[in-house]
């Protein structure tokens, strides 16, 4: 009696980071009905099989942003790193979200463990099978384009991964995707990267040292440095229940540590040059614990009140082009 291979598809959970501080923005998962019992299909455009899973993924990508009239994203490097190890913990380790086993979130995983310095978006998501989901490269390139589809195929208001696609700001991009047993895993990490941070060059210091981030604005005639916003967690905690995460979170620390505004640019030993977009920013630290450091940027920087022209700056009149997470010890 011939045998089939079932393979159901049980459930794709997809969540997308979309906020900024002081307002929480993040969208909640999109759940997706099981599947009857039924094999995978072969995709016909997977023939001939594309060069790798992570090049058509982009290929995709790039196709959704263009159809929409949006600049293409580069993938990164940094980013790919991150996506991919994110993708082999939630697969290898049978959980799924954007909060690891150790409590870490996305700018943790990119910011401190891989060393980026670009303002990270995550998108997820899971596909489990009851029996081993093959490792060859047309299942896998398959699945990654089936995952993106299910992204750009979300309506409104229940779009937070498709808007994540199609955020105009995004111009890098990591990818990951892998296979343990019955589980698939596929991660974008979409960045915004406006500015190059130069220090410090140690992500974990000891107490008692103020941070001191030095770097330029990319392209200081476009952008300006509008405020630096600083976030605080004490420890990372990790989730209650890993296979059962809370559908949003916030893209933030726990507690408000600080806000540095225009005006303090250039003062008590700070410093930005508003014509060559460099700066020497400190801030000063009291405990120990996680520090999630974001420099927002603003357009028009003659708009910005560097001598202090106005009483308020907001993270809505900017937007994120950059940041950096550094584990006080």
């Amino acid at each position: 009696m011939r045998r089939w291979l079932l393979i159901v598809l049980c459930a794709v959970l997809v969540v997308c980071l979309w906020k900024y501080y002081g307002s929480e923005k993040a969208t909640e998962d999109a759940a997706v009905e099981a599947h009857p019992p039924q094999t995978i299909a072969p995709i016909a455009e997977a023939h001939p099989p594309p060069a790798t899973p992570i090049a058509e993924a982009l290929r995709r990508i790039n196709n959704s942003r263009s159809s929409h009239g949006l600049p293409p994203v580069n993938l990164d490097d940094t980013a790919s790193r991150a996506a991919q190890r994110h993708c082999e913990a939630m697969a290898a380790e049978d959980f799924f979200g954007h909060i690891g086993l150790n409590g870490s979130r996305p700018f943790h995983r990119y910011n401190l463990d891989e060393g980026g310095d670009g303002h990270i978006a995550e998108n997820v998501c899971l596909f489990k099978s009851s029996t081993a989901i093959a490792t060859d490269q047309t299942t896998v390139t398959g699945l990654a384009i089936k995952g993106h589809g299910m992204f750009m195929a979300e309506v409104p208001p229940d779009d937070g991964h498709r808007r994540n696609i199609l955020e105009k700001r995004h111009n890098y991009i990591g990818i990951g995707a892998f296979v343990k047993d019955g589980n698939y895993t596929y991660c974008e990490e979409f960045l915004d990267k406006y500015i190059e941070i130069s220090g410090p060059s140690q992500k974990t210091i000891p107490l008692g040292d103020d941070l001191v981030f030095t770097g330029r604005v990319i392209d200081p005639g476009q952008y300006g440095l509008y405020m630096v916003s600083v976030t605080y967690d004490a420890a990372l905690i990790p989730p209650a229940n890993p296979k059962s995460q809370p559908t949003s979170y916030k893209d933030a620390g726990a507690q408000k540590a600080t806000i540095v505004p225009p005006w303090d640019f250039n003062k008590d030993g700070r410093h930005f040059d508003v014509r060559s977009g460099e700066f020497s920013i400190s801030i000063k630290i009291h405990k120990k614990g996680y520090y999630y450091i974001i420099f927002y940027l603003k357009e028009d920087p003659s708009s910005i009140p560097y001598a202090g022209g106005s009483a308020r700056v907001s993270t809505e009149d900017g937007f994120a082009g950059g940041a950096q997470v550094i584990r006080v010890i």
